[in-house]
């Protein structure tokens, strides 16, 4: 099943951006690969971060 899936549809995933058919094909991925729930993971801290910065440059402005 993880033939297709790379970091590209993981971050997809993440940003709400896959196309809702593959949403199931990952899921059913992530059930079953630690290392990329663990990416998952790390994507969603970054995109976080990243919006807790343009956040900060939005007050300082």
């Amino acid at each position: 099943m993880n033939d297709h899936i790379d970091d590209m549809m993981l971050g997809a995933y993440v940003d709400g951006e896959l196309h809702p058919a593959l949403i199931g094909k990952i899921e059913a991925f992530l059930a079953g690969n630690e290392e990329a729930r663990r990416k998952v993971g790390a994507f969603r801290e970054i995109n976080a971060f990243l919006r807790a910065c343009g956040s900060d440059l939005r007050d300082a402005a």
